[in-house]
C-alpha cells in the first residue's frame, strides 16, 4: 500500500518520503523536501499505474547534459541537417546552461517557462541589436527542448514532457521570424541602386516577393517562369556549420509559386541564367556553387546600405520583412499575403502584419458606404 512517511531531520526540518509498490511489485521510495511535492507525486503514481503509463523514477535519474549526449548521437540524426544544427546549437548554448545538471525527471514546466523568461528579459535588456533571447530564438529553443523531451517520454525515461504547453514569450509587434526592419519604397530603390549591377535582381527580388533568403538562394532555372513572371520555392539553400546544402522547404505552406513585379522580371532577364535547367539563379560570381547567406550580407547588403545612407543596415531577412509590409499597406488581401510570405497560417500573417491592414478596413467600411448611398438615392 502507497503511503507518506514524515521523516524529522536533527536539525528539526522535516522530509517526507513516499513509499508505493511498481508495477511488478518492488517496494521504491523517494524523499521530497515539502508534503505537497510528495502527495502530489504519489497521486500521480497511483493514477500513471492505473492508466498503465507508469514511468520507473530510476530511468530519469540521468542528468539532461547526459541524456541530450544520447539524444544527439541518436534520434538527432533523423532530422534535416539544417534542422540539427538549429537543436544542437540552441540547446547547447541555453537549455544545458539552464537545466543540463538537472536529473532529468526533475524538470518541470516551471523551469521551461522560467527559462523562457530569462531569456526574453535578456533580450529587453539588450535591446534589438543583440538577438540572444529574442523571440525567435526563445522559438527555436523551445521547440527543441519540446522534441528532446517528447524523445524521452518515448523512451520511458519521463511520464511527460514538461515542455508542452510553454509559450516562447511575447512576439515583439514588427516581428517575424525573430525581427525585422521595415523599409520605404523609397529606401528600397536607393538600396537596389547602391547596390552593385551583378546582385540587383537578388536585391530587388527579395524586397518585393516575399521570397526567404534560402528559398531565393535555392531557386534553379527550372523554377523561374519570365513568361508568366513567377518564381516556384521547390528546395532551400541553408549554411550548416560552415557547409552549404540543398533541402527541403521550411514548410508546407513554403512550397509555393509567387508572382514577381514586371521590374523584376526584367532584371531576370538580363541576368546571366544557367542553361542547365538545375542549375542555380543566384551564385557568386563566376561559378555555379550555392551562395551563402551571411556571405550575401556581409558583403553585399551591408555595404550597399551604407551607400544608400540606411540605419540600421539592412539584413535578407529585413528585405522579406519589406515585402510583406508594402504589400499590407497596399491593400493585397490578407490570404494573398500569407501565400505570397508561405506563412504557415493566417494568424502568423495577423501577428506581424494586422496593424497594416487597418487602412483595407477602412476602405471596405468607405465601400459598405457608398453601396448603401448609392441605394438610397433611388
Amino acid at each position: 500500500m502507497a503511503s507518506i512517511e514524515t521523516l524529522v531531520l536533527k536539525d528539526g526540518k522535516k522530509r517526507y518520503r513516499v513509499w508505493w509498490r511498481d508495477p511488478s511489485g518492488r517496494v521504491r521510495a523517494k524523499r521530497f523536501p515539502k508534503y505537497d511535492s510528495a502527495r502530489s507525486f504519489l497521486r500521480d503514481v497511483e493514477v500513471d499505474k492505473v492508466r498503465g503509463s507508469y514511468v520507473d523514477p530510476a530511468k530519469g535519474k540521468m542528468t539532461v547534459a547526459e541524456a541530450w549526449e544520447r539524444f544527439e548521437a541518436g534520434p538527432l540524426r533523423s532530422y534535416k541537417e539544417s534542422t540539427q544544427a538549429s537543436h544542437r546549437f540552441h540547446f547547447r548554448t541555453y537549455v544545458i546552461p539552464a537545466v543540463g545538471a538537472r536529473r532529468l525527471n526533475t524538470v518541470e514546466k516551471e523551469d521551461v517557462e522560467r527559462l523562457m523568461h530569462d531569456m526574453e528579459e535578456q533580450a529587453q535588456a539588450l535591446g534589438r541589436k543583440f538577438k540572444a533571447g529574442g523571440f525567435g530564438t526563445r522559438e527555436k529553443t523551445l521547440r527543441a527542448l519540446q522534441r528532446f523531451l517528447s524523445e524521452m517520454v518515448a523512451n520511458g525515461r519521463i511520464a511527460k514532457n514538461p515542455a508542452l504547453g510553454v509559450k516562447p514569450g511575447s512576439r515583439p509587434a514588427a516581428s517575424i521570424d525573430g525581427g525585422g526592419q521595415a523599409l520605404e519604397v523609397e529606401q528600397v530603390t536607393a538600396l537596389v541602386e547602391a547596390t552593385p549591377e551583378y546582385w540587383r535582381p537578388l536585391v530587388a527580388l527579395l524586397a518585393t516577393s516575399g521570397l526567404r533568403i534560402s528559398e531565393a538562394l535555392g531557386l534553379r532555372r527550372r523554377d523561374l517562369d519570365l513568361a508568366a513572371g513567377s518564381a516556384t520555392v521547390r528546395q532551400t539553400v541553408v549554411e550548416v556549420e560552415g557547409r552549404m546544402i540543398v533541402t527541403t522547404p521550411k514548410s508546407r505552406a513554403s512550397r509555393r509559386t509567387v508572382k514577381l513585379i514586371p521590374s523584376v522580371v526584367e532584371m531576370l532577364k538580363g541576368l546571366a541564367l544557367p542553361l542547365d535547367p538545375e542549375g542555380f539563379v543566384f551564385t557568386q560570381p563566376k561559378k555555379s556553387e550555392p551562395l551563402a547567406r551571411t556571405w550575401f550580407n556581409r558583403r553585399v547588403l551591408k555595404p550597399a546600405s551604407t551607400r544608400a545612407g540606411i540605419r540600421p543596415q539592412v539584413s535578407a531577412h529585413d528585405l522579406r520583412h519589406t515585402a510583406g509590409a508594402i504589400a499590407s499597406k497596399s491593400g493585397m488581401h490578407p490570404m494573398a499575403v500569407k501565400e505570397m510570405m508561405g506563412h504557415s497560417s493566417i494568424k502568423v500573417t495577423y501577428d506581424v502584419y494586422g496593424h497594416l491592414f487597418a487602412t483595407m478596413h477602412e476602405a471596405g467600411i468607405a465601400a459598405v458606404e457608398a453601396v448603401y448611398s448609392a441605394e438610397s438615392v433611388h
